[in-house]
């Protein structure tokens, strides 16, 4: 565990920084954030029983020929195993859900007569592997993981398939059969150009408050908070020696964390992208968000929590060392485990607080897509209907532990919220609303191929602010003129 200092300062110079590899960009973290969607799910202390779906077998499709060119979008009609004998390659990111989909390659390959050579790799390794293989253009990869945060790159590289031409071809896609408007519109907006579709979501975490019942309770407090004023309330009428207010994990997490504070009160990483990337990060909204960020990171945080990786504020959480932790639900999820959480039977969750500007909590989706570069289209896409399916999907959700679903169906499906109410709260249902805003398309910079870059010098001015290095305001406007270079360099027009 990191160690820090006992009067809870950290000072953290941006030297430390780059040899941490913060800015080397951030596929650690979100290997970080999508390991630990596998903890979004513990044993809870009283679980419910879980309901099993009912097994149903979808119509055959009848996928192109695989004598057609690569295009792919007609099939002939009396094929009902179109590709039965070949073999496909995927690589999936080391999850819960590809854990789950390993367990049922069986019943896909019964139905469309493929073999499929599933590999799954550590979240950092696959996108490294990703980078240089599409780079490559060989196509000997069928399926990979469309990751958030590289999404943007590899699309505007010309490196992922546009799916649009296979999804309304009734050949190659029956009615009903993907129902793409199921998914919720913060889990495939990302993935989305126009009319073209360059991948069919698995995953969609969320932003989610947990707090601790008996704490609020303790102190004649109705409820969690609504806003960011009452979160700074509520924090400093509970904080103690004991117990903080507030819990911020830091370094890495803190891409992810500062910006539903920043966009809550009405400010943005950039401008408008990607018409207008002009960075607007020492804005008058940006420093107030940034002011109430570092009130509760560090007056009402735990001492040091700035300088915290996930598992060392996971297990301070659990250790009951703090009343309020907001972050993403895999994150949040490991202290509902009763055997290595003293407060498992004391927490909730409520949606992430709103602010001046509204309610505007993060997300991070991933995808599946087919490589550009594969020359027979047809396999890989039914692979890909199969595994991001209402049936497969509920399948990964409720016979294993895949709380972050990104289909309606499966957020509002009394089964799931019977697996899936934690502290009395349904997270099927502020998932929803959660994925739902975030669907209205401010989630664009994350998306962006600069995007890596900019966060790790967020992280770090983030950092030099709560070290006391830096005021809020220099820090920002640092952060500013950082965020201009990047994107300069990038060859994108930043207006004075």
């Amino acid at each position: 565990m990191t160690e820090h200092a006992t009067d809870g300062s950290l000072a953290v110079t941006r030297r430390a920084l780059l040899k941490r590899g913060l800015v080397a960009g951030l596929g650690l973290a979100g290997a970080s954030l999508l390991a630990a969607c596998q903890q979004a799910a513990p044993a809870a202390p009283a679980k419910p029983t879980e309901s099993k779906p009912a097994e149903s077998k979808p119509a055959e499709t009848k996928p192109a020929d695989a004598a057609k060119p690569a295009a792919q979008t007609s099939a002939p009609a009396a094929a009902a195993k179109p590709y039965a004998g070949k073999t496909i390659t995927a690589w999936l990111t080391s999850h819960v859900y590809a854990n789950t989909i390993k367990g049922l390659l069986a019943d896909f390959e019964e139905r469309s007569g493929m073999k499929v050579t599933l590999e799954l790799l550590a979240f950092d390794i696959h996108n490294q592997r990703a980078d240089l293989e599409l780079s490559s253009g060989s196509g000997s990869v069928d399926v990979m993981n469309l990751t958030f945060i590289f999404s943007g790159k590899w699309i505007e590289a010309g490196w992922c398939t546009d799916l649009a031409p296979l999804l309304n071809d009734t050949s190659m896609t029956k009615p009903g059969e993907v129902e793409p408007n199921d998914f919720t519109a913060g889990a495939i907006t990302p993935f989305k150009r126009g009319d073209k579709v360059y991948g069919l979501p698995w995953v969609a975490e969320t932003t989610m408050l947990m707090y601790r019942t008996d704490v609020i309770k303790d102190k004649g407090i109705a409820g969690p908070p609504k806003t960011f004023d009452e979160m700074i309330e509520i924090a400093k009428k509970v904080h103690s020696g004991e117990v903080a207010g507030n819990l911020t994990r830091g370094t890495n997490g803190l891409h992810w964390v500062w910006p539903t504070y920043l966009y809550s009160y009405g400010g943005k990483v950039l401008t408008n992208p990607p018409q207008d990337m002009t960075p607007a990060l020492n804005s008058k909204e940006s420093v107030a968000a940034t002011t109430a960020f570092d009130q509760l990171a560090t007056e009402y945080g735990v001492p040091g929590s700035m300088a915290f990786q996930d598992a060392d504020a996971q297990t301070t959480f659990n250790q009951g060392r703090a009343a309020m932790f907001l972050d993403a639900l895999g994150v949040l999820g490991a202290a509902l485990d009763p055997q290595k959480s003293k407060v498992a039977d004391k927490v909730s969750f409520a949606l992430p607080p709103e602010g001046p500007g509204g309610f505007k909590p993060q997300i991070a989706a991933h995808a599946l897509f087919i490589p550009s570069g594969v020359k027979e289209k047809g396999p890989g896409y039914e692979f890909i209907k199969w595994a991001t399916s209402k049936e497969i999907l509920r399948k990964t959700a409720l016979e294993g532990a895949h709380v972050a679903a990104p289909r309606t169906s499966i957020l509002t499906d009394p089964a799931y919220d019977q697996k899936y109410t934690w502290g009395g709260a349904k997270i099927g249902e502020r998932q929803s609303k959660v994925l739902d805003a975030a669907g209205g398309g401010y989630m664009t910079y994350r998306t962006l191929p600069e995007f890596p870059q900019v966060g790790s010098s967020i992280t770090i001015a983030l950092t030099e602010i709560s070290s006391k290095q830096k005021s809020i305001e220099q820090s920002l406007n640092d952060l500013q003129n950082d965020v201009a270079g990047i994107l300069k360099q990038a060859g994108h027009q930043i207006k004075a």
